[in-house]
């Protein structure tokens, strides 16, 4: 009964363990995807502001 029980335990702890990588693979990504995203923001608004002076930024 112990060794069910452990193994049951172990189970468990595994699956919590899965769930909190798959939250902070979630969050990494999600940090990723902003920085790439707000880069990719201020190359166009870049772009923009050298071959047409005369539009601004929203």
């Amino acid at each position: 009964m112990e060794a069910v029980r452990l193994r049951k335990e172990n189970q468990i702890y595994s699956a919590d363990e899965k769930r909190a990588l798959a939250m902070f693979s979630k969050e990494e990504r999600q940090k990723r995807e902003n920085r790439i995203l707000t880069q990719f923001k201020e190359m166009v608004s870049s772009k923009l502001s050298t071959t047409n002076p005369t539009i601004s930024e929203n």
